[in-house]
Order: structure tokens, then C-alpha cells, then sequence
């Protein structure tokens, strides 16, 4: 018996496509749309697709349904195989064009995404900073008036609970400590010298009595009574820091010319100064500042007395006024031993007495005077060299202030 032929092999169905710009994309020819292997006409043999499109076909053109019934299974094999080939040439080429286009869209946006994250970082970081330094400077600006003198100030708190606050709130209990204890400082000291001061006053009475009968020598009582003299002196002094002290700042004072002032004191103290052999002049200035005109003018006798207890004999005590913008300032230059620079901030403190002053008569409550008089009057006193010498300076706000005469200031020395 003969073999049966195998049948033949399906080959790759050589279809006329042709490309569209040269990019590969394939395009139907008319050929292939009367080609019974067209692989756009064909479908998987059995399926009811590949039914209806023949009975479709069938209907349409007697030729194709012929060309159709002598299809052999090689043919549809090939049909299969264009089918499979037209898809594969039929889809977009992937030229790498997405996947650059999706890196381009990420790295804008990324980019925008960074860009937003530093403006927000520095806007951040600039609002930190000026509360930070907004904190800090109110507890500098609070401890820098509480040095000067301010004792009853206290630093703001603001109600956060933050680490200011509570820097803030140990630092106005410090202060309360402090003033509690100066308080109780200077009350005591205020006790004291008002008890002293009547016992004082009846001996130095009785001393003047003494001195008056002839079985006693004068001259043996006067060290007692220099001596009751100076311990009255001091017991007044403290008197009358601790009213100034316990006064509020100048409200509604009256006027006072500082040329006129200053005059006045020189007058009470040119016997004094020519028992010395000193000689004391003044450059006057008509202004006029505002505050307590008792207080002012003791302000300038102990500046006075200063200046002319430690000033050497056969020379001047210089008194001067002038302006300096808005305020009018008295100045009292001696030609003594001056104050050396590591001093200048302790001899307003009580009873300090300077190494080079130690045999000097006094109580050391004249500056101390001066400083709450001055505080009192929302003043500033400097301490200068005079090259030799001292000069005391006392600027005080003027009562009329007008900007425009401020800026043209004939009279400013400073």
C-alpha cells in the first residue's frame, strides 16, 4: 500500500503591505482587500465569527465566497499567521518617547514639589527667628532698665509655656527676691536713722549748752559736736532718699530754668568754696526742664559739695549748662583726684566710700542722692574725666521740646 502524502507545510503568507513616511506603519494594498488570506477578512476557523463574515461575504460577492470555499487548511493556516503579523506590525512602535515624557513630568514635579518646600522652610525659619529674637530682646531691653535702677520692672510673659516663659518667670521671681531683700535693706536703714535722729538731735543740743558755761573749755566739745553734726547730716540723708525712693516718677511738676538753679546753689556755696581758696564759675544757658525744683536743686548742691570737697585749693569748680536734643544738662567739672573707671559704677551705692576718699569727712550718701533724684526725674548721669579731674553730667528731659530748634542746637557741647 502507498504512504498517504503528508499534507504540505503553511507558509508565512506573503502579503503586499506597503508603509506609510518610511516609519514602518503598515497599510492595506488593494491587493490584499480581494485576497481570500486577507488577515483583516480572516478569523479563527469554527468561530461564529468567522461564520457570519462569511455569510456576510457570501451575501456581498459570489467571487470571494468562492474563493473562500477553495481555501485548504494551509491556506487558513496562513491567514493565521498574516493575522498575527499584521498585529504586530499594526502596533505603535515604542521609541522610548513615553518613558522620557513620564521622566520629564516627574522631575518638574519634583522640582516644583522642592522649590515649594524651601519657600515654606525660609518663610518658617524668618517668622522663628524674629519671635526669637523679638523674646529675647524684650528680657535684654527689661534686664538692661533693672540695672540702671528699675528694680520694680519686670519681663513680659506671654502665657505660652514655652521656654521664654519660663526663663521669664524665674527671672521675675530672681527680682522679686531682690527687691524683697533691699527692701527690707532699706527699711531697716530708714528705722535707724529716724530713731537715731531725736537721741542725735537732744546731744547735739545738750553740747551747744555745755559750750554756753564758762567752767567748760569750747574748743574740747567741738569733735563731739562735728562729730553729732555728721551723724544728723547721715540720718537726713537717708530720710530723704528713702521719700524720694518711695515717690513715683514726675507727673505734673512744675518748670524749672536750670540757669536760675543753678545760680541759687552757687550762691549758697561761694563762702564755702572761697574758705578753700576755690573759685567757682558758671556758663549759663536759659532752659528749662520739667521736675521737682526742691529735688533739682538738692541734685546740684551735693554735686556741688562733691566737687568742692575733693577739688585742691587755688583752682576752679566749672558749672555749665547745655543742651543735647531734647534734653537740658548741668554739668559740674572739678580739677581733683577724679574716680578711677572701675569705681564710676559704685559710688551711687550707699555709704561707698572710694579707697582714695577713705580719710575724706562725709557719709557717702551724696551720689546716692543724686542717682534717685535722677531716676525719679527720668534723667541720665554721666561720669567723665575733666584731664585732671572729675565731670559730673546730668541730663535731664526738657519741658518744651520742639524738633525743630532740636536739630539746630547752638548751645550742644556733647
Amino acid at each position: 500500500m502507498r504512504a498517504k502524502p503528508s499534507p504540505p507545510k503553511a507558509k508565512a503568507c506573503a502579503m503586499p503591505f506597503a508603509t506609510a513616511g518610511g516609519q514602518g506603519w503598515p497599510k492595506r494594498s488593494a491587493t490584499a482587500s480581494h485576497c481570500p488570506m486577507n488577515p483583516m477578512r480572516c478569523t479563527p476557523p469554527g468561530s461564529t465569527t468567522e461564520s457570519s463574515q462569511r455569510t456576510s461575504r457570501a451575501a456581498a460577492s459570489p467571487r470571494a465566497t468562492a474563493g473562500a470555499k477553495r481555501a485548504t487548511p494551509t491556506t487558513r493556516a496562513c491567514c493565521c499567521n498574516a493575522r498575527r503579523s499584521h498585529r504586530a506590525w499594526s502596533s505603535p512602535p515604542d521609541c522610548g518617547c513615553a518613558r522620557k515624557a513620564a521622566s520629564s513630568r516627574w522631575a518638574r514635579t519634583t522640582l516644583a514639589a522642592l522649590a515649594i518646600a524651601v519657600v515654606l522652610g525660609l518663610a518658617i525659619g524668618a517668622m522663628t527667628a524674629r519671635w526669637v529674637a523679638r523674646r529675647l530682646q524684650a528680657l535684654d531691653a527689661t534686664a538692661v532698665r533693672v540695672g540702671a535702677g528699675e528694680i520694680a520692672l519686670r519681663a513680659p510673659v506671654d502665657g505660652t509655656g514655652d521656654a521664654f516663659d519660663n526663663l521669664a518667670l524665674r527671672f521675675n521671681a530672681m527680682l522679686d527676691r531682690i527687691e524683697a531683700l533691699l527692701a527690707g535693706v532699706r527699711e531697716a536703714t530708714d528705722h535707724i536713722a529716724h530713731d537715731l535722729r531725736t537721741p542725735l538731735t537732744r546731744m547735739r543740743t545738750r553740747l551747744d549748752q555745755l559750750r554756753s558755761q564758762p567752767s567748760v573749755d569750747p574748743e574740747a566739745l567741738e569733735p563731739a559736736i562735728a562729730d553729732a553734726d555728721q551723724l544728723l547730716h547721715a540720718s537726713g540723708a537717708l530720710l530723704r532718699l528713702a521719700r524720694i525712693e518711695a515717690q513715683g516718677g514726675i507727673e505734673a511738676e512744675s518748670s524749672v530754668d536750670l540757669s536760675k538753679l543753678a545760680r541759687d546753689a552757687l550762691d549758697l556755696y561761694e563762702p564755702i568754696g572761697a574758705e578753700r581758696g576755690i573759685t567757682l564759675t558758671l556758663d549759663p544757658l536759659p532752659l528749662t526742664v520739667r521736675g521737682d525744683v526742691d529735688q533739682l536743686f538738692q541734685l546740684v548742691v551735693n554735686l556741688l559739695d562733691n566737687a568742692i570737697k575733693y577739688a585742691p585749693p587755688n583752682t576752679a569748680v566749672a558749672v555749665s549748662i547745655h543742651r543735647t536734643g531734647n534734653h537740658g544738662c548741668i554739668a559740674v567739672a572739678d580739677h581733683g583726684p577724679g574716680i578711677p573707671d572701675t569705681e564710676r559704677d559704685r559710688v551711687f551705692d550707699r555709704f561707698h566710700r572710694g579707697e582714695r576718699h577713705r580719710g575724706t569727712p562725709g557719709s557717702g550718701l551724696g551720689l546716692s542722692l543724686v542717682r534717685a533724684i535722677a531716676v525719679r526725674h527720668n534723667a541720665r548721669i554721666a561720669l567723665d574725666d575733666n584731664h585732671p579731674g572729675l565731670r559730673a553730667t546730668v541730663s535731664l528731659p526738657l519741658a518744651f521740646t520742639n524738633p525743630a530748634s532740636a536739630s539746630q542746637d547752638p548751645g550742644q557741647t556733647r
